[in-house]
């Protein structure tokens, strides 16, 4: 790649990441999307939660920004600093994903890990010459927030990484993140930045999509490394699962410049399917706690009529 490119695809970033904040808005999944089947919805016609005790403010985090949505109508029922621009550290590889599916050279491919894959940052799970599928690198990816793999996921693709970049930021245009930029597929940079609106959008694209769904909602997996037997048991960073949050899908975060990110879809008790999303939590822990405190105080501030509705019939 020339001096002269490289130059201008910089231009070009720059002048994607000084584009002002938008309003969350439900995307159309069907017309985005081809590889998507579903929509994982139980209503025909699902109606926006409604409040409880109008008096409730919200909640205290010690994220930076946040947010919670109702996963059936998009509907966002709480919202801290919606628009603040902030580093978004690993929630980048959910982006990383559907850039891979975009252009998938198919599940068994073979890859091996070359020198030239390695970042600083994280626990080393693979390692020069090892050989794994694509699949494996995927699950890598998004289970453990591997870096290695998702910079040899990239690399599978063919795509120069500067190139697999550019489509990332193209994808993020399609979804109408116009406060998003990427500089690299891992997160490790602080210059991949966003939006709490916009990770929203990220989100709901990547956790609808029936492949990076069923990744993210694994606590534990393992895979055997081809040429040398190698087992690598992935236990998900997520600490949500296990706990008392009944998780359907998550992706961590962290990084000194992005603090504390995480993003679940979990299921309260009478079904209700509730999106949570935070940026900037104080320390790698803090982010857990305040995805907790989000999703219990939505749902004990808002009820869902269809599903009131529904359960008076059955």
């Amino acid at each position: 790649m020339s001096f002269w490119y490289f130059v201008l695809n910089l231009g070009i970033l720059w002048q994607l990441v000084s584009v002002p904040g938008v309003v969350l808005t439900t995307i159309d999944f069907d017309s985005e999307l081809n590889r998507i089947s579903y929509l994982d919805q139980e209503l025909v016609n699902p109606v926006a939660p409604q409040k409880i005790i109008n008096d409730s403010l919200g909640v205290k985090l010690s994220a930076s920004s946040a947010l919670s949505m109702d996963w059936e109508t998009g509907s966002v029922l709480w919202q801290k600093e919606a628009d603040q621009k902030q580093s978004i550290a690993s929630l980048t590889k959910l982006m990383t994903a559907l850039v891979w599916l975009d252009f998938n050279p198919g599940w068994d491919k073979v890859v091996t890990i070359r020198e030239s894959d390695y970042r600083e940052g994280g626990r080393f799970y693979l390692f020069k010459g090892e050989q794994l599928t694509t699949q494996d690198l995927f699950r890598s990816t998004l289970i453990v927030s591997d870096n290695n793999a998702a910079v040899a996921l990239a690399r599978s693709t063919d795509l120069f990484l500067e190139d697999f970049v550019l489509k990332m930021n193209e994808k993020a245009r399609q979804l109408d993140m116009m406060s998003t930029v990427f500089i690299e597929p891992t997160g490790l940079h602080a210059g991949n930045v966003s939006t709490i609106n916009d990770v929203a959008k990220l989100v709901q694209a990547a956790f609808v999509d029936p492949d990076i769904r069923a990744v993210v909602g694994t606590q534990e997996a393992g895979y055997n490394i081809i040429n040398t037997g190698r087992f690598n048991r992935l236990v998900s960073t997520n600490q949500l699962f296990g706990s008392f949050i009944n998780v359907l899908a998550g992706k961590t975060g962290y990084s000194d410049e992005a603090g504390g990110c995480l993003a679940v879809l979990g299921e309260g008790e009478q079904g209700q399917k509730v999106l949570a999303i935070v940026l900037g939590s104080d320390d790698h822990y803090s982010r857990f706690n305040d995805v907790k405190a989000l999703l219990q105080w939505t749902y004990n501030n808002f009820n869902w009529p269809e599903k009131i509705i529904e359960e008076e019939y059955e």
